[in-house]
């Protein structure tokens, strides 16, 4: 009989911490794309699309007015000498006509795509200004949040070494508590904590 893996139950007697449930992620908040906080910019980047799957479309017509053209085997008269005979224009002349009206529409959609790529590039510091604005209140919310638990670390960091210094006082080693004391904090009321909250309160966060 083949043998399946099946995850085994913990013991009562397991003496690791319980699994914790993974939180439901609440909505994801939506950073708008620079087209969408700048109208001007989304309405170039519709005509860059329209624009590009023409000269796509166009060039693959022509290699297919190519094609037919290296196979047509009839004779080729130019359609001036076909005009004065009151005959219309031969196979061949119809499809180098063609061939050189297609080649103009690709070529004047190719100059129009590297203006819009002009146009593009001009607008790119306007519309991430766009996007910060259009972010900046939910950025004020989430950094107002993070300072409030920096501010409640540091007070919990301050009174942790007021114990640590108590102990010390008695000329007690603390080493047999473990590494509690959190160097990279540096000192309680200032260091990296204030000097972040320094920062964003010139910024104008977290008033």
């Amino acid at each position: 009989m083949p043998i399946f893996n099946k995850v085994k139950p913990r013991p009562a007697t397991d003496p690791r911490p319980p699994r914790i449930a993974a939180k439901a992620k609440p909505d994801a908040y939506h950073v708008p794309s620079q087209a969408e906080a700048l109208p001007e910019l989304g309405s170039l980047l519709e005509k860059e699309n329209e624009i590009s799957a023409s000269v796509r479309a166009n060039r693959a017509e022509l290699k297919l007015l190519e094609r037919e053209l290296a196979v047509d085997d009839t004779p080729e008269v130019h359609p001036d000498v076909a005009a004065l005979l009151g005959d219309s224009p031969s196979s061949k002349a119809s499809k180098r006509k063609a061939i050189a009206d297609m080649r103009h529409r690709i070529a004047v959609g190719e100059t129009a795509l590297v203006e819009i790529q002009k146009r593009r590039h001009s607008l790119e510091t306007k519309a991430s200004l766009a996007v910060c604005d259009a972010v900046r209140p939910e950025i004020g919310k989430r950094v107002a949040a993070l300072v409030a638990a920096l501010q409640a670390a540091d007070i919990a960091h301050g009174e942790l070494n007021e114990l640590i210094l108590a102990i010390e006082a008695e000329g007690v080693s603390w080493a047999a508590l473990g590494p509690i004391r959190p160097f990279f904090l540096n000192e309680p009321g200032s260091g990296r904590i204030a000097g972040y909250i320094k920062d964003v309160s010139e910024a104008g966060y977290a008033q």
